[in-house]
């Protein structure tokens, strides 16, 4: 791994990519929030390391760094863009289109002031493999969750982490009856966690309801999810002793459910 995201001092790409060009076994590489975009650099002249499987873009890069960024290796599966003040909707846009094939987990922070309110609409369908995501509020509608805008049949997107900068009228922008009514209707059949910041407002005595309702439809989701898979709600699984025939998936799940004694399907809010 190599964390360059607190760094203070302003790096240019192209050092950054000569320093990093013999790094062939690194993984994870997080881009320093400081880097620049210098002229007459090129990302195409640059090798990326061949086995990446994180990366964090952040700093200065430009909408033609997006753009022409071709060559990053297939091995990429987990992409977070974030601390990215010159990087616009199209280029971000064309860069998670040429991902899509191998991406499966996403993070769009909010720190990223040249999106606009709905910028990201239309997100699940250029990345119709994400199951994991992480994506700021500023930059979707409820319109994000229509059925139009997930692919067909479903989106096997799992876990929604909502983030919010807090910034005026974004806390009325997407409520608990957005995604209840998309899973429902099917566009996201195969979501199962939700993770909402506080900024949201959820917490509020006039959301209770709503966050109860869709808390209950993901545990009944998560109970047909298993009972279809094995004729066993969670609770009887975790006592057949099936785990030998199990799944590795679903032995891991029996191992949070055993740590946790809550199932895994539910509504979470955070602090940020």
């Amino acid at each position: 791994m190599l964390y360059l995201s607190l760094i203070s001092e302003s790096i240019a790409l192209s050092d950054l990519f000569n320093a990093i060009k013999s790094l062939t076994r690194l993984q994870t590489l997080y881009f320093p929030r400081s880097s620049n975009y210098n002229r007459g650099f090129s990302v195409n002249t640059f090798t990326w390391p061949p086995n990446l499987r994180v990366l964090t873009l952040a700093g200065g890069v430009s909408d033609n760094f997006l753009l022409s960024a071709n060559n990053i290796p297939t091995s990429l599966g987990t992409m977070a863009i974030e601390y990215c003040p010159f990087a616009k909707a199209g280029s971000i846009r064309n860069l998670l289109a040429k991902l899509a094939p191998q991406l499966t987990n996403l993070k769009i922070s909010y720190h990223i002031p040249t999106l606009s309110y709905d910028a990201l609409d239309r997100l699940l369908l250029i990345c119709p493999h994400i199951r994991t995501l992480t994506v700021a509020v500023d930059y979707i509608s409820s319109r994000f969750f229509d059925e139009d805008n997930a692919p067909k049949p479903s989106h096997p997107l799992y876990l929604l982490s909502l983030e919010s900068s807090g910034n005026l009228g974004v806390e009325q922008k997407v409520g608990p009856n957005d995604i209840y009514i998309a899973v429902c209707e099917g566009g996201l059949a195969n979501l199962r966690q939700v993770r909402v910041s506080e900024r949201l407002g959820w917490t509020s005595a006039e959301m209770r309801d709503d966050v109860k309702d869709l808390v209950d439809l993901l545990e009944g989701k998560e109970e047909e999810d298993y009972q279809a898979k094995d004729g066993l709600s969670p609770s009887e699984y975790l006592d057949s002793g099936l785990e030998d025939e199990a799944s590795e998936e679903m032995t891991e799940w029996k191992k949070a459910r055993s740590a946790s004694h809550t199932v895994k399907a539910g509504v979470w809010i955070f602090t940020s």
